[in-house]
């Protein structure tokens, strides 16, 4: 449960808008009209998916990652030309098989129950697996973690059982039963056992050990044996003996053994230092940590289908035209949001690297004419990766403000005011003659 609640944590976060994902900008070959209308759709799916209440995918996330399979069932309006709503499906009462006649993926839904069986478009279907299309991996994420796990409770219990045992007084009373038949003896040697054998049991879900039933462990054992010689009753305090397992290096191993197949960095799961530090700026990246954002990565870009499908069909009902565009599956994409301090640490220090980059190629690579080669729009928009939104925002600030203007060459001009220029203008400023009548012409005559 631990690793399963700090994995979701990590594919979904949500920002200030209880929003886990945006709608990335389309590139400029597509229209105005074609981008608003996707912003649009992607609200609109959104709110119909139910997860504009800022929990809802952080759930669904948590229980794929534990059954390995998403479905979701595609409603459209009564036309066909709307999505307006989704239905939970059980991944396991769907078939997926291609139509022999038009080579059509399809759907069969309870395939073996006649009255409720259902055929079902690639269209109105969205389903997700854990392993994608690979046969031969993990069907869950929860999969490779069930057998490092039960050999890790393995030792726990028995490292505990250890020291229950030893920390309990064991003692031994022999009972003479001299004249007793063997039949006798055998009858009491049973009772016997039946009196002194312990059932210990576990309750995985409160931790709690029951001795005989009873949560209360007994702080001494007393075991009363019989003799068939003559004499007194005698009475000894045994010392438990056995393996001691009160070195940590075992359970340490299999720990370690459950921490690797969780897929997380060590340094993460540190309890001493508090996970370790999930950034810091202007430090390496270790190995491990890249290839855990990669692994985080690669289950977003599965559980992004659930907004992904559907936004791509209500688009190509909006414009049909789309359909013959092959690319437009890959021009449209859903960006995640990450951890609010970690992205703006990595921003701003990525954003420091690529201006100094920016600044060495714009003064070193020249022209000719001592002129620079590359123009400043051109770093802006391929170095520094701003988007034309933001460039056309910021044009839009210049234009409020009354510092200055940015030149083609990329420097700032303050701007002038009316009367500064006036007053620093050599030629002579041409007052309107208010007293001059205005000339009138007179209309060509006729010949």
């Amino acid at each position: 449960r631990d690793f399963v609640t700090k994995m979701a944590n990590e594919i979904i976060v949500y920002g200030k808008d209880k929003k886990f994902c945006e709608i990335d900008d389309l590139p400029d070959k597509y229209s105005v009209t074609i981008k608003t209308k996707l912003k649009q759709i992607f609200e609109n799916i959104y709110t119909f998916a139910g997860f504009a209440d800022g929990s809802l995918a952080w759930d669904i996330c948590r229980d794929w990652l534990v059954e390995g399979y998403i479905c979701r069932e595609i409603i459209y309006d009564n036309k066909g030309k709307n999505i307006i709503g989704f239905q939970k499906l059980d991944p396991i009462s769907l078939i997926p098989i291609v139509d022999p006649q038009n080579g059509l993926k399809i759907w069969i839904q309870h395939a073996y129950d006649e009255r409720n069986r259902r055929i079902l478009l690639d269209a109105e279907i969205i389903y997700i697996s854990y392993s994608g299309s690979s046969n031969y991996m993990e069907t869950s994420y929860v999969e490779p973690l069930v057998r490092p796990y039960n050999e890790l409770k393995t030792i726990e219990r028995s490292r505990l059982l250890f020291n229950l045992i030893n920390a309990t007084m064991h003692k031994e009373f022999i009972i003479p039963t001299h004249g007793l038949s063997p039949m006798q003896a055998e009858q009491e040697i049973a009772t016997l056992i039946a009196d002194y054998k312990d059932y210990i049991t576990f309750d995985d879900t409160t931790g709690q050990i029951f001795v005989d039933g009873n949560k209360d462990l007994p702080y001494s054992k007393e075991y009363w044996l019989p003799n068939s010689g003559e004499g007194r009753p005698e009475m000894n305090i045994i010392e438990p003996a056995g393996h001691d397992l009160n070195e940590s290096s075992m359970l340490t191993w299999f720990y370690n053994a459950l921490k690797r197949a969780s897929k997380f960095p060590f340094t993460r799961l540190d309890n001493s230092t508090g996970g370790g530090n999930i950034y810091s700026v202007g430090s390496d990246l270790s190995y491990d940590d890249y290839n855990f954002q990669q692994y985080i990565e690669r289950l977003r870009t599965l559980f992004k289908d659930l907004l992904l499908k559907p936004i791509i069909l209500q688009l190509l009902l909006e414009f049909p035209e789309l359909q013959k565009d092959n690319s437009l599956y890959n021009d449209i994409d859903i960006i995640f949001y990450g951890h609010s301090e970690l992205i703006k640490a990595k921003s701003l220090s990525n954003m420091q690297a690529k201006a100094s980059i920016a600044n060495d190629l714009y003064n070193n690579l020249k022209q000719d004419d001592d002129k620079p080669l590359l123009h400043w729009k051109f770093i802006a928009k391929y170095i520094m990766e701003f988007t034309d939104e933001q460039l056309a925002e910021n044009a839009e600030f210049w234009k409020e403000s009354s510092d200055g203007v940015i030149n083609n060459d990329g420097t700032n001009t303050e701007l002038d005011t009316k009367e500064s220029t006036i007053e620093n203008s050599e030629e002579p400023i041409n007052e309107p003659n208010t007293n001059e009548q205005p000339i009138i012409e007179e209309p060509p005559t006729e010949e």
